[in-house]
């Protein structure tokens, strides 16, 4: 005689979040008096994207920031261009697919805005499961004619949604 016994067995995988880190400084170099009229360029550092919700829904993030200043010159964060080069690659762990766009240079970067506002830097399609994405966005400021001396400092944040 066979007896049998059965169990009906469920569980619930939860998803995480979704979070973005940056360096908190970044400094810029080569703003000497033969670039005004030109632009200073540089690397805001590695940002690193994690997606930890389980799931298929793509992400995005944006960048946006503040006047660059000295206290008597400022310059409108509309005229910064934000960028992602295409080299080196973008690291990526988990399935997904990242894409900065066109953005890829200066001269292709995206404007950006005034906070919260701002331009889409990098999209993903092809989500599966967890992943990461770390990259690195360069900025370039136009250094205006009537520019002053002295130290200029704003705020660029990303986001990602």
């Amino acid at each position: 005689v066979m007896v049998k016994v059965t169990s009906d067995v469920t569980f619930t995988i939860t998803g995480g979040s979704l979070s973005i880190s940056q360096p908190a400084t970044a400094a810029l170099t080569g703003g000497d008096s033969g670039l005004l009229g030109q632009s200073v360029s540089g690397a805001l550092g590695e940002t690193t994207v994690t997606d930890q919700r389980n799931g298929i829904t793509a992400w995005s993030t944006k960048i946006h920031g503040t006047n660059f200043t000295n206290g008597t010159t400022s310059i409108a964060v509309t005229s910064v261009k934000a960028f992602v080069p295409a080299t080196p690659l973008m690291a990526v762990t988990g399935t997904v697919v990242p894409t900065q766009g066109l953005a890829v240079d200066a001269l292709t970067g995206v404007a950006l805005a005034v906070a919260p506002n701002g331009p889409t830097l990098v999209t993903t399609a092809g989500v599966l499961g967890n992943n990461t994405v770390t990259f690195t966005p360069h900025i370039s400021i136009p250094i205006p004619a009537d520019a002053t001396a002295g130290t200029y400092s704003g705020t660029v944040t990303q986001t990602v949604s």
